[in-house]
């Protein structure tokens, strides 16, 4: 962990912002929250999301606040709540996207908890031995209930599955002695051992679809449960799990009564409801009027689909609510563009990238995806809490999963989620471009110049100054030109945010390289941080055994000289020094030189020499022969103007040298 990870707090929501710029996705830095809060919460964050990580508060009913130290709360880390004695309730904010293992594990007096829908993981253990609580409505964005998820929750009356998940993970619910009946939604395709095992009151599980595979002793101990499955569904014996399966027999043929409603009555329309004789599938739709979107259908308090148009199989009398809310998203729409990382097994070019996404004003996006020399088209919905999943075809590559989640209510202006092939998982996070160029102009819009200092006299790492000329126009585009130090053109761009980051990413070296970090423009004229520079080994001229770096950006506002000042902005001719030195020079070359207040350079003494400065960007070029009789050594840099020097690298022999220009 780097230094910038050491820090305990700060208070200041800008300088935070510019550390995150400063520090690699995978760095964890505790944050700054406001004061009545400090005391409660441990955080961190990476890619400028917040995970709670503890919590020292007086417990009782616990409202986690949606955004801290001016970032979203996105996560609710492992073991975060655990053994919290004295909490009774919590209201988890819209926006978390992941509950983390052991969250809330053996808080004993908690009786009630809110889980909104934009969370799509719930992790082993997360409820375990929260002996109070009497109900969960599982959100309609989980896919699996973990292992021991829910066990030991003796006074769990209420359990809401939604048509989501597809496995219930062992030991699940195991020692829930107060279920006595739940229902199992058609997407169950698993359901693990002893996930309902010791639950002494239960006598009944209801199945929507086929029969589910199910692990040992599935139901151990719960001898008089019965599984009631419906007509038309497959794969049912006279068992499952050791207990009867029984067919569900409607009362009758019907009819029977599908109640349909709008909430509130000027969200929507519905269709669908009526009187029916008993069938295998009725359709019911919400159409959200103008102003309006679609949420989900409820019935009695839990939601049972995220779908407009939800079809169910019409064996009892239904009570179905259409939940519309006003739109969210013509306050968010726009363009976003970012960076993802794999933060469990460090920067890969594999598992890195950018991502730039465009949200209409309904919450449909486009967008593209860009790692390992790959380009990946992004097409989907968000929903009414923010959140979108997809899956990413790659060719004979695997598929990618792609998480996406909105900050709808925060005013962040930031998206957040993960990226996964199946074995690595990468976060994802991006900020919106605000500046328009018009009535909204960006801060930072200007031009700078910027280094990557190599590391000098190393023969293994390039030893001269990465370096480049940056353009940000007034819309906050920004392009950069730049030359690393062992040759290689990069000329990545996209958009500063409204914290003064800027997401640099390109692909380097037929898409097994990359140079991908978070830069921040501070105090209107700096521009900083730190980046990932890796080289695979390749049979090339410079570094064949590649390398894989951290550089540190030093940039700063250029401005172009104006008439009868130079490029250093003095008014005054000035002499300068050239040196060249390692890049395996036997002796380094040093040469001097007079510029004058027109920016044009005058030789004084040294080896023959051709310099000249481009006063519009602050780069320069030229080259110098060691001798009379030998071939001359190009270089190029550019000027760091208000420090007064510039800097840059040459190519050698055997590798990059340094190039300093200095008074």
């Amino acid at each position: 962990m780097n230094a910038e990870a050491s820090i305990a707090r700060t208070a200041c929501p800008k300088a935070m912002a510019a550390r995150l710029g400063a520090a690699w996705a995978s760095s964890l830095l505790l944050l700054a929250l406001p004061a009545a809060m400090e005391a409660q919460y441990y955080c961190t964050t990476n890619n400028g999301a917040i995970t709670i990580a503890g919590y020292a508060g007086p417990g009782g009913p616990v409202s986690i606040p949606g955004t801290i130290g001016g970032l979203p709360v996105t996560g609710i880390g492992d073991g975060a709540f655990e053994y919290c004695a004295s909490l009774t309730s919590i209201a988890i904010p819209n926006g978390v996207t992941a509950i983390g293992g052991a969250a809330f594990a053996g808080c004993i007096s908690l009786t009630s908890v809110t889980i909104p829908n934009s969370v799509a993981s719930i992790g082993d253990d997360a409820f375990s031995y929260c002996t109070g609580l009497a109900g969960v409505a599982i959100p309609n964005k989980v896919t699996r209930i973990g292992v021991d998820a829910f066990s030991d929750c003796i006074s769990l009356a209420s359990v809401t599955i939604p048509n989501s998940v597809a496995s219930i993970g062992d030991d699940a619910f195991a020692f829930c002695t107060g279920l006595t009946d739940i229902t199992i939604p058609d997407s169950v395709t698993n359901i693990g051992i002893y996930a309902f095992g010791s639950c002494g009151s239960l006598t009944a599980v209801y199945f929507q679809g086929n029969a589910p595979s199910v692990g040992l002793d599935v139901f151990y101990d719960d001898n008089n449960v019965t599984n009631y499955y419906l007509p038309g569904t497959a794969g049912w014996g006279p068992t499952l799990g050791n207990r009867p399966a029984v067919q569900l027999q409607p009362s009758g043929p019907g009819p029977y009564t599908v109640a349909t409603s709008a909430s509130p009555t000027a969200g929507g329309r519905v269709s669908g409801g009526g009187t029916f004789r008993a069938e295998s599938s009725r359709t019911v739709t919400a159409t959200p009027n103008a102003g309006y979107i679609f949420a989900d259908w409820t019935e009695d308090g839990g939601a049972v689909s995220g779908s407009a148009s939800y079809t169910f199989a019409l064996w009892s009398d239904r009570n179905l609510v259409a939940n519309f809310i006003p739109n969210p998203f013509p306050a968010v729409s726009g363009a976003y563009n970012g960076l993802f990382a794999d933060e469990t097994n460090g920067v890969s070019p594999s598992s890195c990238g950018c991502f730039t996404i465009t949200v209409a004003a309904k919450g449909a996006y486009t967008g593209s995806l860009q790692v390992g020399g790959g380009g990946y088209l992004l097409v989907g919905q968000f929903d009414f809490t923010g959140g979108a999943n997809e899956t990413v075809a790659r060719g004979n590559l695997s598929a990618l999963t792609v998480n996406l989640q909105l900050d709808l209510t925060n005013g962040t202006d930031r998206v957040t989620g993960s990226v996964s092939d199946g074995t690595w998982t990468a976060t994802l996070a991006g900020d919106r471009a605000i500046y328009d160029g018009k009535t909204k102009l960006a801060p930072e819009a200007g031009r700078y110049t910027l280094i990557f200092p190599g590391a000098y006299g190393s023969t293994n790492e390039p030893g001269g100054d990465s370096c480049g000329t940056v353009t940000v126009g007034e819309n906050g585009a920004i392009s950069f030109a730049g030359r690393l130090a062992d040759g290689t053109k990069v000329t990545p761009g996209l958009r500063v945010s409204k914290h003064g980051l800027w997401p640099l990413y390109t692909s380097l070296y037929g898409g097994q390289g990359m140079l991908w970090g978070w830069l921040a423009f501070t105090n209107a004229s700096d521009l900083g941080g730190a980046a990932a520079w890796t080289k695979p080994p390749m049979p090339t001229p410079y570094y064949p055994a590649g390398f894989s770096l951290t550089v540190q950006a030093l940039g700063e506002r250029y401005l172009p000289p104006g008439k009868g000042t130079n490029v250093l902005g003095l008014t005054t001719s000035a002499d300068l020094t050239l040196t060249l030195e390692g890049g395996g020079l036997a002796q380094g070359i040093t040469n001097h030189i007079a510029l004058a207040a027109n920016s044009q350079v005058t030789p004084v003494g040294g080896p023959k020499l051709a310099l000249t400065f481009t006063p519009s960007t602050g780069a320069f070029n030229g080259s110098v022969a060691p001798s009379a009789k030998a071939k001359p050594i190009s270089f190029g840099g550019v000027l760091l103007q208000s420090r007064g020097f510039g800097s840059g690298f040459f190519l050698g022999a055997n590798g990059s040298g340094e190039v300093r220009l200095e008074p």
